[in-house]
């Protein structure tokens, strides 16, 4: 099974390519990424090349005094937009802080070029001080090794000198060479869990994910050498399974690291590598630290860094814990990524790093979202073992043997499961089972352990109409099944695509958290098919939101504003607008709104009326706080709605940690009070006031 994800493998014609790019720009040809790519897509294998590109492209923009606008330029590259924004925070940063930039240009070896004994094969990545090449050596039987490069020093070769781990990449020796900080270690594969994600998720062929195949379809094209005997995937593993075997590994390893008083510091999808049959491996010890040390310094990539280490970001020094349950958040983080190709809280698109910082920590503080809700096919247990490991609270995450403890039960559990399953059938039913399970993934939740019912529940008959597949797909979605409403609703667009059943569909979509095929989908029922319908303006501005870009908001606040005129009492649609105003308007610097007046006037129609949840008290008291720096009513309301929310389950223990609450209430004594209280037990079913279910809004026969 060929890849659709980036090589991480730069073969020299495509980094000898690039290179006369850069030369011809740098000469007086109009610098163009987006053009060069076109002209030469076989470019867009290489990821590290095309962000190399386009960096160029901006540095020289920037020189000429031309500067593009940075958000508009990163979506120039649809496929690599997180990577290129992450580059230009970088150079943002070294823009406000130059003295961090004095490093002269470096000679860096090409393919065939003899380095301390090592012959360079090829260049595997790159970033901005440091590459890393695949290299032999002759002295070993042209031993394929990695080689590190970097400009500056760091304590990598030093932490993992000290490590011995079957699912840590192994150092074979460190010294200065010719400048540069050279680290060889053992080349254990090229392909990286980004790149699984990738090509599942969002590649050209981007699919469902069903089994091991999904992954060794990715690391088996790498070609890397063999250093297990016993292989790690077969293919036939479920996804979400071969995903839970990652984790245990990975789990094993830090908590190897932290009995070694060693935190790694920069967990995410590219720093692990994935060898042959699907062997994970921690790579990248650059901000490795101690584990009892407090979190003085900042480091890491702010889309998987836990809150304590956004604080530290954010200049906060007192009360910010110890490094061990950083990792644990960020390796959830990871998790959720690799099984549903989104993170757990979607970063907005600031390029100032304390902005996107200051947004981020704004979004952990609410409850992590559940993995099997974005993917069906994940089992509820792994769902919430990851779900914990993403906790505001650093105490109420597990440490890193705790969460081995709990996969390894979660995997031994299904294994018994299948094990008494196969049992129980006959030679032809077992096969047939054991078929399924592999190919088809396992149940979303859990089963209990207890007897099958006598009868089974009743199936609804299968559709033959357009009319009846949405009908069916309308029950389904009364039942709480959203993954075979989605289906019916699917097949009911194809065989006579309309208004609702693109809507419908949308819903589904949004239900899985998929939100921007439900934001494209709810906007042609609209547009398309003339559904104009409230609901549909008022979930799409939901979609919006969940989104996360500032252009989003502002589209999301048209769409609730076309909601309202079609419904002046639909109350999700005035909380959608209210939320998208609240996040358009604040400023992250002073955390007070720009424009409080017509978010103000939102949030009062919105709390004049129930149901009321902890999700809807806790962002109410957000609006109130923020309106006004020192107003006493409202801060007075604000801390009274959060009292509610504790009362309904929310964890009073983070309140003093919310940016907005912290800038605004603290020093007040009801506020101090509050974030005492202990916290109620929370509803076992909440409503989601954002999102106006379609079943309610509309009879569903059509």
């Amino acid at each position: 099974m060929p890849t659709n994800s980036p090589s991480l493998l730069v073969p020299a014609t495509a980094d000898a390519l690039v290179e006369s790019l850069k030369r011809a720009w740098r000469r007086g040809d109009p610098p163009n990424a987006a053009d060069a790519l076109r002209d030469h897509p076989e470019l867009l294998r290489h990821r590290s090349l095309v962000v190399d590109l386009a960096y160029e492209e901006y540095c020289l923009r920037e020189e000429a005094g031309s500067a593009p606008e940075p958000e508009q330029f990163c979506r120039q590259l649809p496929v690599f937009v997180s990577q290129v924004r992450e580059v230009i925070r970088g150079h943002r940063v070294f823009a406000d802080h130059p003295e961090l930039f004095s490093t002269p240009e470096v000679n860096w070896p090409k393919p065939g070029d003899n380095f301390e004994g090592l012959t360079i094969e090829r260049e595997l990545g790159r970033g901005g001080f440091a590459r890393v090449y695949l290299a032999r050596d002759p002295a070993t039987g042209n031993r394929p090794v990695a080689l590190k490069l970097s400009q500056h020093a760091s304590g990598e070769a030093g932490t993992l000198g000290l490590i011995a781990h079957p699912h840590i990449v192994a150092v074979h020796w460190a010294r200065r060479v010719q400048g540069l900080h050279a680290i060889c270690m053992s080349f254990v594969g090229a392909a990286t869990l980004a790149d699984v994600i990738e090509s599942t998720f969002h590649g050209p062929t981007a699919n469902q994910p069903r089994s091991a195949q999904t992954v060794l379809g990715v690391t088996d094209s790498t070609a890397a050498p063999a250093v297990h005997s016993v292989p790690f995937l077969t293919g036939r593993e479920s996804y979400p399974n071969t995903v839970a075997q990652f984790a245990l590994q990975l789990a094993d390893a830090l908590a190897y690291l932290h009995q070694l008083n060693v935190s790694h510091g920069d967990l995410k999808p590219s720093n692990i590598i994935l060898g042959p049959s699907g062997h994970p491996y921690l790579i990248d010890f650059n901000l490795a630290t101690g584990l009892d040390d407090a979190l003085i310094r900042c480091g890491g990539t702010i889309p998987y860094m836990a809150p304590e280490r956004l604080r530290v970001l954010l200049g906060e020094r007192e009360g910010v814990g110890t490094a061990a349950p950083t990792d644990v958040y960020s390796l959830g983080a990871v998790l959720f990524e690799a099984l549903t190709g989104l993170l757990p809280f979607k970063p907005g698109s600031f390029l100032d790093p304390k902005d996107l910082a200051r947004d981020l920590l704004r979004r952990q503080a609410l409850v992590p979202p559940s993995a099997a809700t974005c993917n069906p096919e994940v089992p509820g247990a792994l769902a919430k073992i990851i779900a914990s490991c993403l906790q505001f609270d650093p105490q109420n995450r597990p440490t890193a043997q705790a969460l081995v403890q709990q996969l390894r039960h979660h995997l031994d559990r299904r294994a018994r499961r299948k094990r008494a399953l196969l049992a129980g059938c006959g030679l032809l039913g077992s096969i047939a089972l054991a078929w399924q399970i592999a190919t088809t993934g396992t149940d979303p939740q859990p089963r209990p352990e207890v007897a099958a019912p006598t009868s089974p529940a009743p199936v609804p008959a299968k559709p033959t109409t357009p009319d009846e597949f949405f009908q069916r797909g309308c029950e389904f979605l009364r039942n709480d099944d959203i993954a075979s409403a989605l289906k019916d609703f699917s097949d009911a667009r194809v065989a006579r695509p309309d208004g609702p059943s693109t809507a419908f569909l949308a819903h589904c979509y949004a239900r899985s958290s998929n939100h921007k095929v439900a934001a494209t989908l709810y906007k042609e029922a609209a547009k398309d098919f003339a559904y104009n319908k409230a609901w549909v303006h008022s979930n799409r501005a939901n979609s919006l939101i969940r989104m996360g870009t500032l252009d989003d908001f502002r589209e999301a606040i048209t769409e609730a504003t076309a909601a309202l005129k079609l419904d002046p009492a639909l109350r999700a649609a005035r909380l959608n607008r209210m939320q998208a105003r609240f996040l358009l308007d604040l400023d992250p610097k002073t955390e007070v709104l720009k424009n409080p007046d017509e978010c103000l006037a939102d949030l009062e129609a919105v709390m004049a009326q129930g149901p009321y949840t902890v999700d809807l008290f806790h962002k109410a008291a957000h609006v109130m706080a923020a309106a006004e720096y020192g107003h006493e009513e409202r801060c007075a309301r604000a801390v009274g709605w959060l009292r509610e929310s504790v009362k309904l389950g929310y964890d009073a223990k983070i309140l003093a940690q919310d940016p907005v609450f912290r800038v605004h209430l603290t020093g007040r004594a009801d506020f101090a009070e509050v974030t005492k209280m202990p916290s109620g037990e929370r509803p076992k079913h909440t409503q989601n006031l954002h999102i106006v279910n379609p079943l309610e809004s509309i009879p569903p026969a059509r």
